[in-house]
């Protein structure tokens, strides 16, 4: 209980001389840490232990001394520290200067904070999410450019969706799934249970694209596509219909397939 207490707040170590002060961030047990721009309001997860780290001890590595948290207004970003679903620790970097924990801000005394850095991982993390995937209406004019593609239709449905999968690099092990609902977790991610494998392609290249028939339901996903990149790395994404312009896109996603 003590241990959970202790992690829900940052707890300051005076330094051994003068008033200055060190933050310690208790992010020893976390696995994931959300940082969010103050500018636009995007965030990413972060989930690797090297870049979790660096952040933490881009903080932690500095001195501060205590502020009056209404002489600032505005922040830049906001970083959160989760194990598992518990969220363990929290700051806000107001500026290059100056960080928030919540009750008290502290200005840096022997530097600043390294906010290109911050955002360099930011724009980063936002490309790596990017999918490597397209998905838009397939219309009669947009598949006269392609001499074949893949089709599949999901048979009894009156609501189905024409829709047109293309690769700008060739992605395998492509699969569409009928998926639920499953849970949202606190920070705003969507998770999907996998209820069917509707179809699959041993691989997705941008010669030869796939049309699917599937249908929408209301404003929640009921169709996900999971597939490997070039990378290695396995990626999932829910089709989703804008409800403002009627546009078509996937949203990453997490999809429970087993």
């Amino acid at each position: 209980m003590k241990k959970l207490l202790a992690g829900m707040m940052l707890i300051l170590l005076l330094a051994a001389c003068g008033s200055t002060q060190k933050l310690t961030i208790f992010s020893e047990d976390a696995d994931r840490l959300v940082l969010q721009s103050g500018t636009d309001g995007t965030s990413v997860t972060l989930t690797d232990e090297t870049t979790i780290a660096n952040i933490t001890e881009e903080i932690t590595s500095l001195t501060y001394e205590a502020k009056k948290s209404e002489a600032y207004t505005g922040w830049s970003y906001r970083l959160q520290w989760f194990a598992g679903d518990q969220m363990i620790d929290e700051i806000t970097l107001l500026n290059e200067k100056v960080v928030d924990d919540g009750m008290q801000c502290y200005e840096v005394t022997d530097g600043s904070l390294d906010l290109e850095y911050l955002a360099d991982i930011l724009t980063q993390a936002q490309k790596e999410a990017l999918p490597e995937v397209k998905v838009d209406y397939a219309t009669d004019e947009v598949l006269s450019r392609y001499e074949s593609y893949e089709e599949y239709t999901m048979e009894g449905e009156e609501n189905n969706v024409r829709t047109l999968f293309t690769a700008e690099k060739t992605v395998t092990n492509v699969r569409l799934y009928s998926i639920a609902l499953e849970e949202v977790t606190e920070e705003g991610n969507l998770t999907f249970r996998a209820e069917q494998e509707l179809y699959a392609l041993n691989q997705l290249t941008g010669e030869k694209p796939f049309v699917a028939e599937v249908p929408f339901y209301g404003t929640i996903p009921n169709i996900g596509i999971v597939y490997t990149t070039e990378k290695g790395a396995e990626k999932q994404f829910a089709l989703t219909m804008s409800g403002k312009d009627g546009s078509i896109f996937l949203m990453k996603s997490s999809i429970l397939t087993e």
